[in-house]
Formats: structure tokens, sequence, C-alpha cells
């Protein structure tokens, strides 16, 4: 989870790849991904921070 040490500013990004013939990976949020596992990734983030980066994807960050 890269984050800008200047702003503080979190970003993640949950990419989910089915292991069957011709499945392309999904770009989803850490919410769906969590949802999907039943893991809570972030639960050691303040509850706010963990909201904001669990709900978001800044497609223009990671560029896809």
């Amino acid at each position: 989870m890269p984050t800008t040490k200047n702003t503080n500013t979190y970003r993640a990004l949950g990419i989910w790849s089915p292991h069957y013939n011709g499945s392309q990976p999904e770009y989803i949020t850490i919410k769906e991904l969590q949802n999907r596992t039943g893991i809570d990734f972030f639960c050691n983030l303040d509850d706010d921070i963990e909201q904001a980066v669990e709900e978001t994807v800044d497609h223009a960050f990671w560029q896809y």
C-alpha cells in the first residue's frame, strides 16, 4: 500500500485473479476483496483512514 509522505495519503488496489483458463484479473476495491476472502487487510489503520482506503480506487494513480 503506497503512501505519499508529504500528504500522508494512502492508496490500495485489490487484484482478483481466478485460476481458471482464460480468466482475466479484476481490479477491485479492498472492501470487495475483503468480502470475497473474509480477510480484514487494514485492521490496524484508524477507522476513518481504513474506510477511505478500502472503499476507494485511484484509477489514475494505478494507471490501469
